[in-house]
């Protein structure tokens, strides 16, 4: 599980113009070695800095090539999404659930507190 702050991802990658700096990867899979039929990618989220939204993706290695699967302005709701892909991925048919990723609400509930502008100007008073 990790909490991360919608402020992390305003810095803009130098390498990939319009995108955010910060990336968060769910999950990494390699099918091979669990003889699963989908290729090897890693889920990612990221924020497109020119429309201001954040996107779930899946990143191809051996292709290269990036799906997008899901856009919203809601970090949180971004993350739902990507729990849920997690989920279908590492259990598939089996009950089971892995901790789920939470987007920062700014208070120490549920602090990303390296990232958190919010936080850390209450902190400064």
């Amino acid at each position: 599980m990790v909490i991360i702050c919608e402020t992390g991802f305003k810095s803009e990658d130098q390498n990939n113009k319009g995108y955010s700096m910060l990336e968060v990867d769910l999950y990494m899979f390699n099918p091979e070695r669990m003889r699963r039929p989908e290729l090897d990618h890693r889920l990612t989220v990221r924020k497109n800095l020119v429309n201001n939204r954040f996107e779930l993706y899946r990143y191809y290695f051996s292709s290269k090539h990036i799906e997008i699967i899901f856009t919203s302005s809601d970090l949180q709701y971004v993350f739902d999404r990507g729990n849920e892909e997690c989920n279908k991925v590492h259990f598939g048919l089996f009950k089971g659930e892995r901790e789920k990723d939470l987007a920062c609400k700014h208070d120490n509930s549920q602090l990303d507190s390296f990232h958190c502008e919010f936080y850390k100007q209450t902190k400064v008073k």
